[in-house]
């Protein structure tokens, strides 16, 4: 039989395993404050604050499988206000030419679809959605 403290060391032990290094979590900070300061140089006529959310805003990142996967960062693109377009005006023929632009990559720009959450089980006042 495992004593907690064996299993407290065996957690902490993976969480560690899978957390990202100091040194990348320094690199994607770095990547989406210059992307923000780019914008901002590019945007006079916008408002806008690039901040990231998800699991790297909560602290929750895994670091991938292999070296050859990619990272996931989330960052919001918030507009001080709509300035007379709709929200899609303002993805489409605002940020997405932006980020066009700015990509420091070959790959392609891929545009993430919402799906709304499935309620899949409820446990005490707690809903977990998929």
């Amino acid at each position: 039989m495992y004593t907690k403290e064996a299993y407290n060391s065996l957690l902490k032990s993976t969480a560690q395993n899978i957390d990202i290094s100091d040194e990348m979590f320094e690199a994607a900070e770095k990547t989406y404050k210059d992307l923000g300061k780019w914008i901002d140089q590019e945007t006079p006529d916008y408002e806008i604050s690039i901040y990231p959310q998800g699991s790297f805003a909560l602290g929750t990142v895994v670091r991938p499988i292999t070296n050859a996967d990619d990272y996931d960062l989330d960052i919001v693109c918030q507009f001080k206000s709509q300035y007379g377009l709709t929200a899609k005006e303002l993805k489409v023929d605002v940020v997405k030419p932006l980020l066009v632009r700015y990509k420091k990559t070959s790959r392609e720009i891929e545009e993430k679809k919402k799906k709304e959450p499935k309620k899949i089980q409820k446990v005490n006042k707690f809903v977990f959605m998929l």
